[in-house]
């Protein structure tokens, strides 16, 4: 088997379709049925059986498809450490992150990476951090930004800590906060179920919600325009000073704060490109701590 016979195999079971197949390789469906009825010879398996709802691996054929995916996986990588071997440091990194950490966090990031290495290209995901969380478990990116904790067995730094703040136009007492109109807004796991909790351990009854947007942003704007409050990280309205900040802790006097870590696989550092960005990321966010304080 060659190169393209991998990735074939690899493309095969992710279409689960033959046409499909045959169309991204740029070949006719026969010539790709020979392909397989050779890899099939070879190992002495049958890859895949015809049903009416399509095709379906047998087991040897989605042993051969993981062997595919991991090859092409090591394939790639050898790709990037050759690309990078040399002086000037050239390559593409892929990238998932965060919504809020892609707006107010890393383009500072990657303007300062790229005054160092300006021949580096990027590929940037955005999105939940489930979302990115499963992109990098996929190995679909080289490095995570996001917020929260989630299941994954390589490694990750944490970055910082954003404390979740109520915010809103006027002046509004705690005590009261029950039947003041709240702006909801669409986010994950994290947030949400700090916001849930910290409010169950402070109230009885459920919180008034006067409107509902899609994102943090919207709800930031809605603040800002006087209508109702909002429960956001810290950074979201920081420097805003005609807008009231009243500091969130839990039930036991604990400050209620969101971690924010990259995620990255330590396999990955063999690939330098990648972990001269790890290396990068680390001091610039020790050092962004060291000024501010």
């Amino acid at each position: 088997m060659d190169d393209t016979d991998w990735k074939i195999i690899k493309t095969l079971y992710t279409n689960k379709n033959v046409t499909q197949t045959a169309e991204k390789f740029f070949i006719s469906q026969p010539s790709l049925t020979k392909k397989v009825k050779k890899i099939e010879k070879e190992f002495h398996i049958k890859i895949y059986e015809r049903k009416s709802r399509g095709i379906v691996f047998t087991r040897e054929g989605e042993y051969l498809a993981q062997k595919a995916r991991e090859i092409d996986l090591k394939l790639n990588r050898i790709k990037e450490n050759t690309a990078t071997m040399n002086e000037h440091m050239k390559g593409k990194l892929n990238i998932g992150v965060s919504n809020h950490f892609a707006k107010y966090h890393l383009p500072s990031i990657l303007r300062n990476f790229k005054t160092v290495y300006p021949e580096v290209e990027f590929k940037i995901q955005s999105g939940l951090g489930k979302e990115i969380s499963q992109l990098i478990n996929t190995e679909n990116i080289h490095i995570g930004f996001i917020r929260g904790d989630y299941d994954w067995a390589g490694s990750k730094y944490l970055l910082f800590k954003d404390p979740m703040c109520l915010f809103s136009s006027s002046e509004i007492k705690l005590s009261t906060l029950s039947s003041q109109p709240r702006i909801d807004y669409q986010t994950g796991m994290v947030i949400h179920s700090l916001i849930e909790t910290w409010w169950n351990d402070h109230y009885d009854t459920p919180p008034t919600v006067g409107m509902m947007v899609d994102s943090m942003e919207a709800c930031k704007e809605m603040v800002i325009k006087g209508l109702g409050y909002g429960i956001l990280p810290a950074s979201m309205l920081e420097g805003h000073k005609n807008i009231n900040r009243v500091d969130l802790f839990d039930k036991h006097k604990k400050p209620i704060d969101t971690n924010t870590w990259m995620y990255y696989s330590e396999t990955l550092l063999d690939t330098k490109i990648v972990s001269k960005f790890v290396e990068f990321v680390k001091k610039y966010e020790s050092e962004s701590k060291g000024a501010v304080k």
